[in-house]
């Protein structure tokens, strides 16, 4: 659910974004109008209460029926795993994304560090809630058109251990945005010194070798 509507980034803002205009008394030449703002403000506050009260509710409903059989125990490790990729990725997202891809477009202010933490912890979320989609439905297809292999198969801690792999995995897969992303200055002042107005959270790399490693990346989690 998340990682659909949390797309708006600075990679794709200005395509993404309903009556984005072009500024043209900023050398960036970016900006949203308010009505825009205030508009994508309010859905992503609701998607953000209705994730994160969804998910937190789900797990603690997980944990109150701990004591299950250990068939039915597979899924409520699964579906933990799958709240908590949600709600990180709606804390880790949403905040960000309103304040400096919404509202004030440059410059960015919160430091080389958090751009690049950004990306890679999104990342990981999202490439967690992928997999753990597909292990969840893996698990359900054994448990109801192989019953009894299910249950030899898909033990607890089996299912753990799988849990576990997909989150070292998610981090392999995003790891490369931390050096992929960063900031950097879009402009130069007539004095010959970066504008500290242009600073952007952005790709240091180029637009072919972001897509090819998007397309590796998604081939490898498919």
């Amino acid at each position: 659910m998340a990682e659909g509507t949390l797309a708006l980034n600075n990679l794709t803002w200005f395509s993404e974004v309903p009556n984005a205009t072009i500024d043209t008394s900023h050398p960036l030449g970016v900006d949203t109008n308010l009505s825009s703002k205030v508009f994508i403000t309010v859905l992503y506050i609701l998607i953000f209460l209705v994730g994160t009260i969804g998910n937190v509710l789900t797990i603690q409903l997980v944990l109150k029926k701990c004591s299950l059989q250990s068939l039915q125990g597979t899924v409520h490790y699964h579906l933990v795993s799958l709240a908590l990729s949600d709600i990180l990725i709606l804390v880790i997202s949403i905040p960000i994304e309103l304040y400096n891809f919404i509202w004030f477009h440059y410059p960015w202010v919160f430091g080389d560090a958090v751009c690049r933490s950004y990306y890679f912890l999104r990342d990981i979320c999202s490439y967690a809630t992928v997999l753990n989609i597909a292990s969840l439905s893996c698990e359900r297809y054994l448990a109801i058109c192989h019953p009894m292999k299910a249950k030899m198969i898909m033990s607890r801690r089996r299912t753990k251990k799988i849990l576990s792999v997909i989150w070292v995995s998610s981090t392999v897969f995003a790891l490369p945005m931390a050096f992929i992303m960063g900031v950097r200055y879009q402009n130069i002042t007539p004095e010959g010194e970066p504008d500290p107005s242009s600073l952007v959270c952005t790709s240091l790399v180029s637009n072919a070798t972001l897509k090819i490693f998007i397309q590796v990346t998604i081939y490898h989690v498919q």
